[in-house]
């Protein structure tokens, strides 16, 4: 998570400088501006989405297999399956994977990890109960 605000901090310090150089900031400088950015960045309780592009399903699935099946003693299939892929989707995009993961299985609210979400997402989207995939675990 930290690694995707630094990525949207320097994005706007990018975008600051340029702005800066089309004298776009008449009435704050760019010090001010990337100072009120930095205060509000401390204040936003928001959660920032999964990158789900860098997932890896095979890599989820070996998690899953790892991690949850004995934790949460159930199947790939079930675990994926207490959601549609729509409805996965609208987890990630909310923030709230780890929240509803931990939900389906309460064993796991010590353990889990961040990292394991982008794998485990594309786990679960594949094999979710719409997608008429079924895992081998």
């Amino acid at each position: 998570m930290k690694k995707n605000l630094i990525i949207i901090l320097i994005s706007l310090l990018f975008i600051v400088s340029t702005a800066n150089e089309l004298n776009l900031f008449k009435k704050i400088s760019s010090n001010d501006l990337i100072e009120r950015i930095m205060e509000a960045s401390e204040y936003n309780l928001s959660k920032l989405p999964i990158d789900i592009s860098s997932g890896d399903i095979n890599k989820g699935k070996k998690l899953f297999i790892k991690k949850l099946q004995k934790p949460c003693d159930m199947s790939g299939s079930r675990f994926a399956g207490f959601y549609s892929q729509d409805e996965w989707e609208e987890i990630v995009e909310s923030g709230t994977l780890k929240e509803i993961v931990i939900e389906i299985c309460p064993k796991l609210e010590d353990d889990y990890q961040e990292a394991w979400s982008p794998h485990l997402y594309q786990f679960i989207y594949e094999y979710a109960n719409d997608s008429g995939n079924i895992p081998s675990c």
